[in-house]
């Protein structure tokens, strides 16, 4: 903010128009880049008191998916959903779906043009298990630092989308892990209890 302030005060009495617009135009990136941070913030912050009801995975899994089903950057992509009904839990339904907005969202971003992004789900001994994989070049970095907050390798993110996944899946007592696949691209790995969150 101090930032964009400063700049705003150094273009007052700018007279070149071109140069204005360049810099307001940067200055209204930024700005929307700051929007989304505190949205996350706030989003984070809102899951502490959230409610929680039975939810079933498939349908969590399918509503992120819609919301990112109309976007015009798929470029051709598309996400197979393949969680099967039934793997239910008590959870915070819009806290989980958050979760996999960004998990799918990140997939896409980084599969080519005419990729696939798949989902699948198991059950396990202890609860389920959900992946999301992509057809990128897999991670560039320790997994570890891409949970870090603020770490980002797109130019416009926030470095916050798995850090607030990461948080909403360790209050449903569960895990969220990254690995590169052996066969090419990112696995997203989220563990959950069948209790989910008390």
């Amino acid at each position: 903010l101090l930032a964009i302030g400063a700049t705003l005060e150094s273009v007052r009495d700018e007279d070149d128009p071109e140069e204005l617009h360049t810099v307001l135009s940067s200055l209204s990136q930024e700005i929307d880049r700051l929007d989304l941070v505190l949205k996350e913030y706030l989003s984070l912050a809102a899951r502490r008191n959230a409610s929680v009801t039975r939810v079933d995975l498939r349908d969590v899994v399918e509503a992120a998916r819609e919301l990112l089903q109309g976007q015009l950057h798929l470029a051709g992509k598309r996400i197979v959903s393949e969680v099967p009904t039934g793997l239910e839990l008590v959870a915070d339904f819009d806290g989980l779906k958050q979760v996999f907005f960004n998990l799918l969202a990140n997939a896409l971003e980084a599969s080519p043009a005419g990729g696939t992004v798949a989902c699948g789900a198991e059950e396990t001994a202890a609860g389920y298990r959900i992946h999301v994989d992509d057809e990128g070049v897999g991670l560039q970095s320790p997994a570890r630092e891409c949970l870090v907050p603020f770490f980002s390798t797109k130019p416009s993110g926030t470095g916050l989308g798995l850090t607030v996944s990461q948080r909403i899946v360790e209050a449903h007592h569960g895990q969220l892990g990254l690995a590169n696949r052996d066969a090419g691209g990112c696995r997203a790995t989220v563990e959950l209890p069948r209790r989910g969150r008390a």
